[in-house]
């Protein structure tokens, strides 16, 4: 019999997992923020008792940052009370849950990359909903996998790296402004869903000694002006184009926001790889592949 896998949420990191998973001996429903509201926790107790999934992979998130400030009631709902909603179905059906945080639970001053083990301190709401999402699941004690992701994107969702080709390509845009002093690594949905597969696949989830938190993104860090100026280069080079360069760098301080970000988003995924043994590239390996797929 085929193990079944909901995927909650069917954004950028939802539909690319949709897409890869569905292809794999597994058996996989996806549903939107139309079938699960996190908002009405009896919708998701129903979903998951009908159809008695063996994992569930939540994708679904409030990940908009000023967003998050202002309706920080919505946030914490979707950020943090699901994941008690579902780290306690967890233990009482039995399944293996997936979820998925990020770099923002850490408030960026460390000088190197943040471990699992680093003490969370988070600057902004969005960042705090996350934290308070991961502490529902260590204190229930549920069969919790959380992996912590950074700089996500890819060629069909609201990104950076989407923002940055549409910008690059549009003639009247002259000039586009990106932060120097901001380091994280940027991780593409499809690395993300590859590794994830591939866990499902040699049973690593079956595991109780796994259970924890760790940090998926690719080697090597950058700045947001390094990622975009690659990002321009390939398609200069792509579209031949003999047009200037239009990537500014500016700090963080003259960013028109008055939302905290952190500058050191870097984390480190030495436990990742030692617990998994996945092989794993540079983040401008991912990014060249989305690019070629895109452009």
């Amino acid at each position: 019999m085929k193990k079944k896998i909901i995927i909650i949420g069917n954004g950028q990191l939802g539909k690319t997992l949709f897409q890869i998973l569905k292809k794999t001996k597994f058996k996989i429903k996806l549903y939107s923020k139309k079938k699960i509201n996190f908002l009405i926790p009896s919708q998701i107790t129903k979903e998951i008792k009908k159809l008695k999934p063996d994992y569930v992979i939540n994708c679904s998130a409030l990940t908009n940052v000023p967003l998050c400030e202002i309706e920080k009631k919505r946030a914490k709902k979707i950020n943090s009370l699901a994941l008690d909603y579902l780290g306690k179905l967890s233990k009482s059906l039995n399944y293996r849950l997936i979820h998925f945080s990020t770099d923002y639970v850490f408030n960026g001053k460390k000088k190197n990359s943040y471990k699992e083990t680093d003490k969370v301190s988070p600057i902004n709401y969005y960042g705090y909903s996350k934290m308070l999402g991961e502490e529902y699941l260590k204190k229930i004690k549920c069969s919790y996998f959380i992996f912590r992701i950074s700089w996500v994107y890819n060629s069909f969702g609201n990104n950076f790296f989407l923002k940055m080709i549409k910008k690059i390509l549009k003639k009247k845009i002259s000039k586009i402004n990106v932060v120097k002093d901001q380091i994280g690594i940027p991780t593409s949905t499809r690395f993300v869903a590859k590794a994830i597969n591939y866990l499902l696949e040699v049973g690593f989830f079956n595991n109780p000694s796994n259970f924890g938190i760790y940090h998926l993104v690719p080697h090597g860090q950058t700045t947001w002006f390094n990622f975009a100026q690659i990002i321009e280069k390939f398609i200069l080079k792509k579209k031949k184009l003999k047009s200037k360069s239009k990537i500014k760098p500016i700090l963080t301080a003259e960013f028109m926001s008055n939302i905290k970000r952190p500058l050191n988003g870097v984390l480190n995924n030495s436990k990742f790889i030692k617990k998994t043994n996945y092989k794993i590239y540079n983040w401008k390996k991912y990014l060249i592949e989305e690019l070629e797929s895109t452009i």
